[in-house]
């Protein structure tokens, strides 16, 4: 069985090849499992248009998937089986348990209108959000509606991080506004979905995913949060647009809070930590830079060694930031060595209609060909210093 995840705009599509059976379940089951846990807002479409076969057991792993996805009040479909699988579908009749759908046509064109959108309202040109904070209950909460697909993505030869711009032709700085935050007791998160979501009466639409446990971990940790925005020595504005220091302090509470609800071992994301840090990096300040890219290379790195963490995206982000590590540190052969494991994983990631998106390992590995060719093979060192 040979499996790939691609992240689009509302929902994930996992594509199945070969055949699919017990043998799968060790590598199928624990990947599954993590893309809905990080991507939880996600509906879940398994392409089968180029499996051969199916066993009972597989079949069990996907109506308990279902289960779990309409718990949370999302969908799972089967995508362009082929005649051997259709035949299975229809004879254990899970095909009207789980829709069959032929195209992702219609698919996609509903889920270009994010839910989130409607829970809106206009402010300085931007979407912000109506919500409230699942820690202390407060509704002066800041964070704003992000549509990543939306927006042309490409890179600058002298910087590592991706470039956006918007519908507007201008150029935006998408990930300073990523993190949405509690203004009373500082909760701050990348995952919209850790707060609560509004409607236009006050009542909550869409409440958050924190669980008890979690919720009470970072409940008593609201003065620890408090004394990271005191060491900033100013009066920070969270509103758009956020400037290098407001966008620095918002990355360090998410990753605290990420931290604290790590403790929660079903919340524990050593891979989510480390792209925090790296994102952080873009705003913080010279001489804190050589201390949170090591920082970033521990969380990275265990990730790199846990199975869980081993989708496409995901691995195509963390081949190229600890490729940045090794260079910055003047590890050359280790850097070699990342660029070269990302070229072994990409050659069996199939085409993508627009690779130039945030959310494609095409787009991260169009960049680590820039530095390989800059940085490894002319022996250049201008990128980082």
């Amino acid at each position: 069985m040979e499996m790939q995840f691609l992240v689009k705009n509302g929902f994930t599509e996992v594509v199945l090849s070969g055949n699919v059976n017990m043998s799968s379940l060790m590598t199928l089951t624990p990947q599954l499992t993590s893309y809905m846990n990080q991507y939880n807002n996600n509906h879940l479409v398994l392409n089968l248009s180029n499996t051969i076969f199916i066993d009972s057991s597989i079949i069990r792993l996907f109506l308990n998937v279902q289960k779990r996805l309409q718990e949370s009040k999302k969908a799972l479909y089967l995508l362009k089986p082929s005649q051997t699988v259709r035949d299975i579908l229809d004879t254990t009749n899970l095909d009207k348990a789980i829709p069959v759908i032929d195209t992702l046509d219609e698919f996609e064109t509903e889920c270009k209108s994010p839910k989130y959108l409607s829970y809106t309202f206009s402010e300085n040109g931007m979407n912000r959000l109506k919500c409230s904070c699942e820690i202390c209950g407060s509704k002066n909460v800041i964070g704003y509606f992000l549509d990543c697909s939306s927006m042309e993505w490409s890179w600058k030869d002298d910087d590592y991080y991706p470039f956006s711009i918007n519908r507007e032709k201008q150029y935006f700085d998408f990930f300073s506004l990523r993190p949405v935050i509690c203004i009373e007791c500082y909760m701050c998160s990348v995952d919209l979905t850790h707060f609560n979501i509004l409607d236009n009466t006050g009542s909550i639409a869409l409440r958050s995913t924190i669980d008890i446990r979690t919720k009470q971990l970072l409940s008593r940790s609201i003065s620890r949060r408090k004394r990271i925005i005191e060491t900033s020595n100013q009066e920070l504005s969270f509103l758009c647009p956020r400037d290098q220091t407001a966008s620095y302090y918002a990355y360090l509470l998410a990753e605290d809070c990420l931290r604290i609800a790590a403790i929660n071992k079903s919340y524990f994301n050593p891979y989510m930590i480390g792209y925090i840090k790296f994102l952080s990096l873009k705003y913080c300040k010279e001489e804190e830079k050589e201390i949170i890219f090591k920082d970033c290379h521990t969380w990275l790195s265990q990730a790199l060694s846990n199975n869980a963490y081993s989708n496409p995206i995901q691995l195509a982000k963390i081949y190229y930031m600890e490729m940045l590590f090794f260079l910055k540190t003047g590890d050359k052969l280790s850097a070699k060595d990342m660029y070269n494991n990302f070229s072994d994983m990409m050659k069996k990631c199939t085409p993508e209609a627009n690779p130039y998106i945030l959310e494609s390992p095409h787009f991260w590995f169009e960049k680590a060909q820039m530095v390989y060719d800059n940085e490894i093979l002319k022996n250049s060192t201008t990128l980082l210093n």
